[in-house]
């Protein structure tokens, strides 16, 4: 019962390091997720997995700005005179 309380307290104090390492990061991921709560179980992975589901965010939100973009004066004409 003990070692298991004493495992448990270690998993929180590195828990509560990587939060206060990373605040920055945790926040703009937070910002980043729809709603607002990062992956279960990410800051007990660490810095490096916080780093890399930030990345991962970023590039998933470059390659929707292509698709969320307004479309261009060439599209509109295409498609008014049937070319595509």
């Amino acid at each position: 019962m003990l070692k298991k309380k004493v495992r448990t307290m270690g998993r929180m104090l590195q828990m509560f390091k990587t939060i206060r390492e990373e605040r920055e990061a945790i926040t703009q991921l937070k910002g980043l997720c729809p709603d607002g709560q990062i992956p279960r179980g990410l800051i007990m992975q660490g810095s490096e997995a916080i780093k890399s589901a930030l990345d991962q965010f970023k590039k998933a939100k470059e390659l929707d700005r292509k698709n969320e973009a307004i479309p261009s004066e060439e599209f509109y004409s295409s498609v008014v005179s049937g070319k595509k």
